[in-house]
């Protein structure tokens, strides 16, 4: 067969999509998108269902765009914001499939909502505290072992008013003052 029939028979022939995507906006954050790739003939219909039931408010669509090589691509907005446990799910009806093919959006969690930023917030408050205790602390430690080293390698003793009163000390004194009795 000439290569000009075979181009003109795989015309008849339906392509199927070899990729159908659901992917949250980057752009609009409360926008789901259901992209669907490289399909022939042009005609197909993609339908946005919850939890099975047909979605019709919210929706927009891309016209099939060519291209440039006999296939087309489309993409269909979804303006939705869903609710816990929902499942939302793209459903693409073309002639190269024997029954429609669903693909359900996989919601990732986003890492920076408030809760996660604010438990972040905490930990590294508490990290930078535990850390600046710790190192007041071996500041504090550094400093009294080297007043108890000059001390003891000079030979030297504290001065009076650097050492604690000893009470013992104090009552001899007082008991050596004391007037005597005639």
């Amino acid at each position: 067969m000439s290569r000009a029939k075979e181009a003109y028979h795989g015309l008849f022939n339906p392509v199927e999509p070899h990729s159908i995507k659901v992917n949250k906006s980057s752009k609009h954050p409360g926008v789901l998108i259901c992209s669907v790739y490289n399909f022939y003939p042009k005609q197909i219909n993609v339908t946005w269902l919850s939890d099975g039931k047909e979605i019709t408010s919210g929706v927009t669509s891309t016209d099939e765009k060519s291209n440039g090589n006999w296939l087309y691509q489309i993409h269909s907005h979804l303006e939705y914001k869903p609710r816990d446990g929902e499942k939302i799910t793209c459903m693409v009806e073309h002639a190269s499939f024997k029954q429609p093919k669903l693909v359900d959006w996989d919601p990732i969690p986003d890492p920076w909502t408030y809760e996660n930023t604010c438990m972040l917030a905490v930990g590294i408050t508490g990290f930078l505290l535990g850390a600046l205790l710790s190192v007041a602390g071996i500041i504090y430690y550094q400093y009294k072992q080297s007043r108890v080293h000059s001390q003891s390698s000079d030979g030297s003793r504290p001065a009076p008013s650097d050492r604690p009163e000893d009470p013992v000390v104090q009552e001899s004194s007082t008991l050596l003052s004391l007037p005597e009795a005639s």
